[in-house]
Order: structure tokens, then sequence, then C-alpha cells
């Protein structure tokens, strides 16, 4: 670790699932949003880097298709949002739930919307 603080060596992920905002071509041709998919990622919160990420639907297995990127991470804490597929799927004693702690992912999923939007 060289230089870096050794005191906060615990590795910590934030997830937060991408959906992207309404617009005008959505009202437009709502016809063509019936496959929906969802990037869920997992954002380590020190390095403000992307550890994981998958596409899927909205539900518990493709939270449980993440996790088992993050299964190698044993000191890993988890911090998302209150949607209940995290809960189902992360364990409770490393799972924390809070909007206050996924500001990083969501900052990171505006910038990915912006790039390719």
């Amino acid at each position: 670790m060289g230089t870096q603080d050794r005191r906060n060596t615990r590795r910590t992920c934030c997830f937060s699932r991408s959906k992207g905002n309404r617009n005008r071509r959505d009202v437009a041709f709502p016809a063509f949003k019936k496959n929906k998919r969802w990037i869920i990622k997992a954002l380590d919160r020190n390095t403000r880097r992307t550890v994981a990420w998958v596409v899927g639907g909205r539900d518990a297995a493709t939270v449980r298709r993440l996790y088992c990127k993050l299964e190698h991470l044993n000191d890993c804490l988890f911090y998302t949002d209150d949607w209940d597929a995290f809960a189902k799927v992360l364990p409770p004693e490393r799972h924390i739930i809070g909007k206050k702690y996924t500001i990083a992912i969501e900052q990171d999923n505006s910038n990915t919307r912006h790039h390719l939007g």
C-alpha cells in the first residue's frame, strides 16, 4: 500500500442501479421500452473505480450475479439504497442501507448517462 493511510484498509463497495431519466423519446415511443435492462455497478468508495457491473432485469437474480463477482472480497461492506433486491441477496452483517452512502455511485451513474446519452 505504500504511503496510503493504513487505517482505512477495509474495502467498501457501493451498489446502485442506473435507470436513466425520462425524456421526450420515452413519451413518444413507449412501445420500444418493453425489454428494459438495468446496469447495476459496484464501486470502490476509496478509489471511486468500478469494481464490477452486470446488465439485467430489475430483480434479485441480477444482484446475485453481481454479488458472485464480489464474493472474494471478504472484508467488503456494501452500501446501497433501499431496494429490496439488495436486501434479499447481500449478507445483512455487511449490508448498510442509506442514500447518504450512495452519493459517489449516483454521481458515477449520472456521468455514465451523460456520456452515453
